[in-house]
């Protein structure tokens, strides 16, 4: 079962609530890549948290999250510009980022 949600509060940050074990859709808004190639945008998550376990998954239209600890998990969600510059180089800067806050409740 996978829990969509998508309170955000007026600063831009996003607070979710999910049982343990139970999977929660976080969709994130990623621009289509530019037809031809060479151009394209990659997802990114980094728990700001530490010690405490987290599965999760980076899909097409978001990302999926779980735990089977109860507690706060906070990260940022960063999507990254991605274009090809010359034959063997490429060049990455950030396109958008959140942090959002998960609350993994008994």
């Amino acid at each position: 079962m996978v829990s969509v949600l998508t309170a955000v509060s007026a600063a831009s940050a996003a607070d979710y609530a999910v049982g343990i074990d139970e999977w929660l859709h976080i969709p994130v808004a990623i621009p289509q890549q530019k037809a031809g190639g060479g151009d394209f945008y990659n997802l990114q998550l980094e728990p700001l948290h530490s010690g405490k376990p987290v599965e999760y998954e980076l899909v097409q239209e978001g990302i999926n999250v779980r735990s089977g600890t109860a507690g706060v998990y906070d990260f940022r969600v960063v999507v990254n510009h991605v274009t090809k510059s010359s034959c063997a180089g490429v060049e990455v800067n950030e396109f958008s980022n959140q942090e959002l806050r998960l609350y993994v409740r008994d």
